[in-house]
């Protein structure tokens, strides 16, 4: 099965942060220093216990998988490894249970993805909505260790379903199951020859929903919301906000480290308010960030 250019790119993509490291960027450094020591993060690890094994792309898709977390973790003799290919998950998504370890996800290196296999030796791996790692999901199926994904998505115009993703596609199509987020994407896999597909829905509102009972908030005005909000997002909102009258606006920001969240306060000026400022039953102003 010949996947040439993908194992290229993921060489370029390997060179490319460790460049972006060398130079001081510090997200990518944090990121390459992690996938170097992902046995390190599995010292805890129990090779008596079953282990389901989850990844997610990063902090947003690791909420999706609590309810799933919290099924497998109930299983008596399990833990679950939770892998992230972005220091914003690995950095800023917790669990407390002492069955729960995080590791970053190293390069999809054919190499690199025998050898995490080898050492964790999953009963499933599990995939939240994309960031799927093809050599990972051959190495599960060339060893009978079912794969899923949950809560994903496809487009029409997607590499896999081009001329020359045609052994991508082969590849997604020995996971076990794909569940789709939306009929269009199980559509567009059907029209593509997949018959491991389902529609599924979105686990966010299932942890939304869990979470409604705790959150009290007060409008005064109809809201908008910028979830998972990146800079030059911002910097619009922010340039528009203030020639939109009546409107409330909820800032939820891709990433939550202090310093920057409290620039993102400074940016929307002196009406704004974290919600963690917010005392109860205090209607907030114009609009606050998401914290």
């Amino acid at each position: 099965m010949s996947l040439f250019f993908y194992q290229i790119g993921i060489k370029i993509l390997s060179t490319s942060l460790k460049t972006l490291a060398f130079f001081g960027h510090k997200k990518a450094k944090k990121s390459v220093l992690g996938k170097e020591k992902w046995m390190k993060d599995l010292s805890e690890f129990d090779n008596q216990k079953k282990t389901i094994w989850i990844h997610a792309a990063s902090h947003g898709e690791a909420i999706m998988a609590i309810p799933l977390m919290k099924q497998v973790l109930a299983i008596e003799n399990t833990q679950l490894i939770m892998s992230f290919f972005s220091p914003s998950g690995y950095e800023n998504f917790n669990y407390n249970d002492n069955n729960y370890i995080k590791i970053y996800l190293p390069f999809d290196s054919k190499k690199n993805s025998k050898k995490i296999i080898q050492f964790i030796k999953p009963k499933i791996l599990i995939f939240v909505k994309y960031d799927l790692w093809l050599n990972l999901i051959h190495e599960c199926n060339k060893k009978n260790i079912p794969t899923l994904v949950f809560s994903s998505k496809f487009r029409a115009d997607q590499w896999y379903f081009k001329i020359y993703g045609r052994s991508a596609k082969n590849i997604l199509k020995t996971i076990n199951c794909i569940l789709t987020v939306d009929h269009l994407s199980e559509r567009i896999l059907k029209e593509n020859g997949f018959e491991n597909v389902k529609y599924s829905g979105d686990t966010r509102y299932d942890q939304v929903s869990e979470n409604i009972p705790n959150l009290k908030l007060i409008k005064k005005y109809p809201c908008i919301i910028l979830g998972s909000s990146w800079k030059d997002e911002e910097v619009i909102a922010a340039q528009n906000i203030r020639e939109i009258n009546n409107i409330s606006w909820i800032i939820a920001p891709h990433e939550i480290d202090q310093k920057k969240v409290l620039k993102i306060k400074e940016l929307f000026g002196k009406d704004s308010v974290l919600f963690s400022e917010i005392r109860p039953r205090k209607p907030p102003t114009q609009n606050f960030n998401y914290r």
